[in-house]
């Protein structure tokens, strides 16, 4: 399980850095309005998924999961606010924040499913959902890289 996690979480990553590269080269070529919604759109998306899996792999419950998970958000929020002006980057930032928080909470929710007031009769779809829920969180964030390079397509 540790593995199948470590894997997917390492193929998100590579996604979120192949958009950044597109999106940087890319850059001169956006207007400002659509280089701040794409760099926000961006943040909150890889953000989320990002942190949903790191919470899905690190699994313990410790704080200190989800201040890193915050720390991933700010980053890739700054990441990918520098794309289009310094004026994005403190949208980018609160995406990212907000995404990493959601990812978390999520991951959070699907580990422990008493927290929710479910029975823990229901510890054995602990797994499945693991997986259903990281492979739709890989398919979301492909969803959105392709919906912003498609838009790029004709630029």
């Amino acid at each position: 399980m540790k593995i199948y996690l470590m894997s997917i979480f390492i193929v998100n990553v590579i996604v979120a850095i192949q958009a950044y590269r597109v999106l940087r080269r890319k850059r001169k070529w956006l207007g400002e309005h659509y280089a701040v919604t794409i760099s926000i759109v961006s943040s909150g998306v890889f953000s989320l998924t990002l942190s949903m899996l790191l919470r899905f792999f690190l699994f313990d419950g410790r704080t200190t999961d989800t201040i890193i998970c915050v720390l991933i958000g700010v980053v890739i929020g700054v990441v990918f606010g520098t794309i289009a002006s310094f004026q994005a980057v403190p949208g980018s930032i609160f995406n990212g924040i907000m995404g990493s928080l959601a990812g978390t909470m999520v991951g959070v929710m699907v580990s422990s499913p008493s927290l929710c007031g479910f029975s823990n009769d229901l510890f054995f779809l602990l797994v499945p959902n693991i997986i259903k829920l990281s492979l739709f969180g890989t398919c979301v964030m492909f969803f959105a890289l392709w919906v912003v390079v498609h838009s790029l397509s004709d630029r």
